[in-house]
């Protein structure tokens, strides 16, 4: 299946403004013309009548306390970058002091309402330090058991108790925790594929207690849940690391082995939101860095809810609703508390090119609004029907918008359910040639309806990225690439997945989730994951074609759910393992009562032996009534180091299957 990539003419349009010197260029610097005087100069000239295309050129860092907010009179406006550019919502901690045995502290910076800002997030001559942890090798403790007092009055204040090992170290260290500053310690459990980040309310024995949501039903916290402790005075140990001082309103830091605290920056406390694009037509940012968001809205400890992806993260660093036409080019967005971008509610066209995502509190690119209509909302606007499977775009709905050729990496270091690209209600978009890599969670998650009451998220497209290092075994249940809902012409396709780690369950390379629909996978190559490289929980009609699929820790192919409908059509797949069963104990006898279309494909395990359910291939087969696949060697190359190539003797071309370009996945350079 080709890729038809939508946002070609948006790229042109890009390339054409981008040409040229414009004489009439407002030039923000530090120091100079702020960027709020820049907006309103350029109104001000479109008052009297200058329609033209308005240009304002960046240069070095500008710093700023409140977002810049784009509307409709600020459409046609190209934003571009000289001399390294940096838009930042940080300020400078100085007046660093010694204090003696390897610790250095500071004063920080007063806010607007003078008092000294707030922090999670500290960041030393351009690395994002480690506010003090523990453990504090980046692992994590069990828990033992977990209990809840509900509250009906509130949700917010329902406690939640965590019950401890007596023998872990960090009984004793709570207990060594000052009453005063256990507020402004945190507890950050991760909860299958979900974290929860709240203060400590109190402690007592080996009995932490948290104020927070009322666990949902189908996430309960558990025992042998992740969970660790952040900004706990007696863990102020290793190098590297830093304290948030509540009553001295500072900052102690360990530097690191022969370093010297040159730079140290720490967001505008609550500045969530760098830039802000609503209603504007035609805006382009190019080779602008945007650097130093603040992880939530809050301006005291965070409390956050388990939800899945991130998604009860607010807003991000680049905001952008109601408008057409936004594109970033040749941008970097790094240091950041939440997500990059995010084009929420009612965008059409544009999308991110070419750039850099990395050290990213949440994740890269998000796209659709966060919630759909509910049902009052939905009656009061005939122009949604969430009911049927299939939904024509409504004014609320974002679509069109590309992210390609673009570096997402090193993400979820604040909120880790944080996604490389996530599509909630959003259609025809494409996310095609990216590297997404060293995430905590999912690589592109597609949909955000569970079940099948429709979805607006239609015929968007998945292709030609380089996927890798997902999970890292700090979360569960995810996949390099996830799909959830009806999703009709979605289209998932030559990427190239590897090196999915869960901690428990569910590191999977393809994932379609819950009531997804309509989805076809084909010519993507899938290994080295901890589970199945397809796994589909339930859906209908999803095709899984042309895929090389292989040397799974745990089954090759997957269906949780069997349903009375066909749930999938697997044809033309290469599936090779190295030992063990082609189907895992949990799934294997469900596979086979799914209704599956198994056709023509190509299974073998590299010891020559057939073990299908506990049997052989011959007998599967007969079992599931597949004729039509064989169990040979499919003659690659050299596939244990990734040479696909195969023989021209080889059995899956003789099935059908249609040998594809691997190392096309990925960015296409140089940009």
């Amino acid at each position: 299946m080709s890729v038809t990539v939508r946002s070609i003419w948006a790229a042109a349009l890009c390339c054409a403004v981008m040409t040229g010197c414009d004489d009439s260029a407002v030039v923000v610097e530090e120091g100079g013309t702020t960027p709020v005087e820049a907006i309103a100069l350029l109104r001000q000239r479109r008052a009297k009548g200058d329609s033209s295309h308005a240009t304002v050129v960046v240069r070095g860092t500008v710093r700023i306390s409140e977002p810049i907010v784009l509307g409709a009179a600020d459409g046609n406006l190209t934003v571009r970058g000289e001399k390294g550019a940096t838009i930042s919502g940080g300020r400078a901690i100085t007046g660093w002091t010694d204090r003696g045995n390897g610790v250095w502290g500071a004063k920080l910076p007063t806010g607007a309402d003078g008092k000294p800002i707030y922090t999670e997030t500290l960041f030393v001559n351009g690395r994002r330090a480690q506010r003090s942890r523990y453990p504090a090798d980046g692992g994590f403790f069990r828990v033992t058991s977990v209990s809840q007092a509900v509250c009906q009055a509130s949700v917010t204040t329902n406690r939640i108790f965590v019950n401890m090992d007596g023998s872990e170290p960090a009984v004793k260290l709570l207990a060594a925790v000052p009453k005063d500053e256990l507020a402004f310690a945190q507890l950050i459990a991760h909860i299958k594929w979900d974290v929860s980040r709240t203060p400590i309310a109190e402690f007592s024995g080996t009995q932490l207690a948290v104020d927070a949501v009322q666990m949902k039903s189908w996430n309960v916290w558990g025992a042998n849940d992740f969970y660790a402790l952040e900004n706990v005075r007696p863990a102020f140990k290793e190098r590297g690391q830093w304290f948030y001082d509540s009553a001295a309103g500072e900052v102690l830091y360990r530097p690191l082995a022969g370093e010297t605290v040159c730079e140290a920056i720490v967001p505008v406390d609550g500045l969530e939101t760098l830039i802000a694009v609503d209603g504007a037509t035609n805006v382009v940012f190019k080779d602008v860095s945007f650097a130093h968001s603040a992880p939530t809205c809050n301006k005291g400890p965070t409390r956050l809810a388990p939800h899945q992806a991130a998604a009860s993260v607010s807003t991000a660093a680049i905001t952008v609703d109601r408008s057409a036409d936004v594109v970033f080019r040749g941008c970097r967005f790094e240091h950041l508390g939440s997500y990059a971008a995010w084009f929420r509610e009612g965008c059409r066209g544009g999308g991110v090119f070419s750039c850099v995502m990395t050290d990213l509190g949440a994740g890269g690119v998000r796209i659709g609004a966060r919630h759909r209509l509910q049902s009052a909302e939905a009656k009061a606007r005939p122009d949604v029907d969430m009911k049927v499977p299939y939904v024509e775009r409504a004014p609320w709905m974002t679509s069109f918008i590309a992210v390609e050729d673009c570096e997402i990496s090193h993400g979820g270091r604040f909120h880790p359910a944080g996604v490389g690209v996530l599509l909630t209600h959003a259609s025809d978009c494409s996310i095609v040639h990216n590297d997404i890599f060293d995430l905590f969670y999912t690589g592109v998650s597609v949909g955000w309806v569970w079940g099948y009451s429709g979805s607006p998220s239609q015929r968007n497209t998945v292709a030609f990225n380089h996927i890798h290092d997902i999970g890292q075994g700090k979360l569960a249940d995810m996949g390099g690439v996830y799909t959830l809902g009806t999703s009709f012409g979605t289209c998932v396709s030559n990427n190239v997945i590897h090196a999915i780690r869960s901690y428990s369950y569910g590191g999977w390379g393809l994932y379609t989730d819950e009531g997804s629909e309509g989805v076809v996978l084909e010519n993507n190559v899938v290994y080295d994951t901890d589970d199945a490289s397809f796994h589909q929980h339930y859906g209908r009609n999803n095709i899984v074609r042309n895929n090389i699929l292989l040397d799974l820790r745990a089954g090759q192919i997957a269906v949780t759910k069997p349903e009375e409908h066909r749930s999938l059509t697997v044809e033309r797949n290469i599936i090779i393992w190295t030992k063990g069963d082609a189907f895992n104990k949990y799934t294997g006898t469900k596979d086979e009562k799914a209704k599956i279309d198994w056709k023509g494909n190509l299974w073998w395990r590299t010891d020559g032996k057939d073990v299908f359910n506990g049997t052989s291939f011959a007998e599967w087969q007969k079992r599931v009534n597949d004729e039509g696949s064989v169990f040979a060697d499919p003659h690659f190359a050299d596939w244990q180091n990734h040479d696909f190539t195969l023989s021209p003797e080889s059995p899956a071309l003789k099935l059908g299957f249609r040998p594809f370009d691997v190392s096309s996945a990925g960015i296409r350079g140089p940009w």
